[in-house]
């Protein structure tokens, strides 16, 4: 019959509810989050050590939301970025930390700053 050969509780599905009743579980599953939202315009941003744009999360806690506020006056055309850092870092710093992005950061600020620690050099 049904179930048969099967342990104790083997073979059941567990629901959302006890997922969450489970720390250590949810531990498990959800490090390193802290949260995590899906906005549709922003996932499509590109970073910038120089952002025209910043992302205002609103209030922690609060209802889930997001606003991009332009840091600057933008021109018409030009492409919105924000940075994925959340500080001001050295050169080396920046490109060491954004190397969990899977690229090389060639924006403006820093094409400036290699040119110059190559003039240096």
């Amino acid at each position: 019959g049904e179930g048969e050969g099967e342990g104790e509780g083997e073979g059941e599905e567990m629901k959302l509810d006890d997922v969450m009743d489970d720390e250590e579980l949810v531990d498990e599953l959800l490090t390193p989050f802290d949260g995590a939202a899906l906005f549709s315009l922003i996932c499509t941003l590109n970073h910038s050590c120089s952002p025209n744009v910043f992302i205002d999360y609103g209030i922690p806690f609060g209802p889930v939301e997001a606003r991009v506020v332009a840091l600057r006056d933008i021109k018409k055309g030009e492409e919105l970025c924000f940075s994925y850092l959340s500080k001001k870092l050295p050169l080396k710093e920046r490109r060491h930390e954004l190397l969990d992005y899977g690229f090389t950061c060639v924006c403006q600020l820093c094409t400036e700053e290699a040119s110059k620690e190559e003039q240096q050099e």
